[in-house]
């Protein structure tokens, strides 16, 4: 049997998914899904008595103030914020509490001068005391005045450890957390601290609310009118002979099993999704009026309407038209419940609008991009194929010359190289070597940054250029695959003689480029000078501090930094 408390999501898609209307920033959802990279995450907060009973703490919640930094190279960053956590339910089965954690962070990027606010909705279990390691007493100042705590130390990984001081018999006034991944290369260490603030008391609704949302095709059983937290519950799911059912998906679209039978103990309003093997139910044209009824053969109240991979959501009635290409999720309606949930893939393309300033004057480009191509390019490598290549490099040269070469992806280089060209020419009248490049750095550094983990769920995933340019988001490997795809174009276009490489160091990509003419920059000994295509602020030949001496000391060459030059 699987028992389930429904933590929050940590599965990431380019896309956070939402099935109601949300005024939120796409992205930023995404970072929530991540649980908001300073928070403490899943069973970090204890506020268990010694025996793991239930001391009626329901209701009760604590207010913190919250301070990190991460050593991350490059991708280093502060954070700080305000969070409160909120007791909901003891489960005497699973011996923990479920708690709602709220509030905001800011992640101020220190190197990339990236500052991203970062709200936390999300549900957390809180283990039991005695599953902790007691390390001591020790006297802490609070806000509230001096406090004799219990130290307890708990190791949640070989990565990860936190330690909590606690008093009053349940109150956690301080929370540290230490986390350290890799080595001293090309690893991270990250510390957060939460401090109490303040704490107090609302009555819970015991009353839970359970909603199923049917993929195509499929239907589900057991479900009741109500629920009291504790609850079991037991649903079955079945197709209808020409659909599949594939697996149960929590509200985030994580998924949690593809067993026909789901069996858990409710502890707060929850909604799941029964979905189908289909990539996609349907599929339409953009500029066609569909009417969604019809199509899909039901007759709900209204359906929501969410482009899975860009910012537009909206309501219909039943007649849409789809203006753009794309993966839309479609959800069905009846007295403001979600229940039933669909797959449109659209044909056609969708518009990109990328706007930045350089050198005092201000730019915006419209990139129309089709659909079906970004998914060849989304496609043409797996995700583990989507990962350094070393030691040769082969495949991830290939990052950078299929966008020239392959006939799907290189049509989207050449007219972007055309149009920054002719930009640069109105602006300036000639093109010159370096201010050129210099320009074309600018317009990569104003692409929004990404990490990864966060947006795709692969620690590290290398994306095409014409992926970076849909998606309008990438991090240091892929913007600087995109430079040096656009510059190998406009040097051909414009009769140049440049040379450039991909720069792989810890923690951190960039571009190098050797110009046909001396420069005043230091160069590293393979002769490229430096192109920070991710963080703004840095003009060509600059070299953030981070990663000075990986670039500049022979010492480092060839490993742990690497000059992939693109030929």
């Amino acid at each position: 049997m699987l028992v389930l408390l429904f933590p929050p999501s940590f599965f990431i898609i380019r896309r956070q998914f939402q099935c109601v209307p949300m005024s939120l920033n796409p992205k930023i959802i995404a970072v929530i899904a991540i649980a908001a990279v300073a928070c403490i995450a899943v069973a970090a907060f204890v506020f268990m008595n010694q025996s793991g009973n239930n001391d009626g703490l329901e209701g009760n919640w604590v207010e913190y103030s919250v301070n990190g930094e991460k050593d991350a190279g490059m991708e280093s960053y502060t954070s700080s914020g305000e969070v409160r956590i909120s007791y909901l339910y003891h489960s005497e089965k699973q011996k923990v509490y479920s708690a709602g954690e709220s509030g905001s962070i800011i992640i101020n990027y220190t190197e990339l001068q990236k500052r991203i606010p970062v709200p936390i909705v999300r549900f957390i279990e809180m283990p039991d005391l005695d599953s902790m390691e007691k390390t001591g007493k020790e006297t802490i100042s609070t806000t509230v005045g001096d406090k004799e705590c219990d130290v307890y130390k708990q190791t949640v990984s070989p990565e990860e450890t936190r330690t909590y001081w606690v008093a009053d018999g349940w109150v956690p006034y301080k929370i540290a957390k230490h986390i350290a991944k890799g080595d001293v290369q090309s690893g991270s260490v990250e510390d957060t601290v939460y401090l109490y603030k303040n704490k107090g008391h609302t009555e819970v609704d015991v009353n839970c609310d359970l909603v199923v949302v049917e993929g195509n095709g499929i239907t589900v059983s057991g479900n009741k009118e109500s629920y009291k937290v504790g609850d079991m519950v037991k649903l079955t799911a079945e197709g209808d002979g020409k659909a599949v059912f594939s697996g149960w998906y929590d509200e985030d679209m994580k998924f949690i099993s593809s067993d026909s039978t789901l069996e858990f103990e409710i502890t707060r309003d929850t909604k799941i999704y029964a979905r189908n093997y289909s990539i996609w139910d349907k599929t339409a044209n953009s500029g066609d009026e569909i009417d969604l009824k019809d199509t899909f053969n039901v007759h709900p109240d209204y359906f929501y309407i969410e482009d899975f991979y860009g910012k537009s959501a909206e309501r219909s009635e039943g007649k849409h038209t789809f203006t753009s290409g794309g993966l839309y999720v479609i959800t069905a309606y009846v007295d403001d419940t979600p229940t039933k949930i669909y797959w449109m893939y659209v044909f056609g393309s969708t518009n990109r609008v990328f706007e930045w300033n350089y050198d005092g004057n201000h730019y915006k480009i419209t990139a129309s991009i089709n659909f079906d191509d970004y998914q060849y390019a989304k496609n043409y490598y797996t995700p583990e194929e989507r990962q350094c290549d070393r030691p040769d490099h082969v495949r991830d040269k290939t990052f950078v010359t299929l966008s020239y070469t392959d006939e799907r992806m290189k049509p989207y280089m050449d007219k972007l190289a055309d149009t920054l060209i002719d930009l640069y020419e109105k602006a300036y009248g000639s093109v010159d070597e370096y201010g050129f490049l210099d320009f074309l750095l600018s317009f990569t550094q104003n692409i929004e940054y990404e990490e990864d983990e966060k947006y795709t769920g692969y620690v590290e995933y290398w994306k095409f250029p014409l992926e970076t340019l849909f998606d309008q988001g990438g991090d240091c490997e892929d913007t600087s695959i995109l430079f040096l795809a656009l510059a190998h174009v406009c040097k051909e276009k414009l009769g140049m003689d440049y040379r450039m490489a991909l720069m792989i160091m810890p923690t951190h990509a960039s571009a190098g480029v050797m110009l046909s003419t001396s420069t005043e920059y230091e160069a590293n000994p393979d002769g490229f000078i430096f192109g920070e295509t991710t963080a703004t602020g840095y003009d060509l030949g600059d070299i953030p501090d981070k990663v000075e001496d990986y670039f500049l000391d022979a010492q480092y060459y060839p490993s742990p930094t690497t000059t992939v030059e693109i030929v």
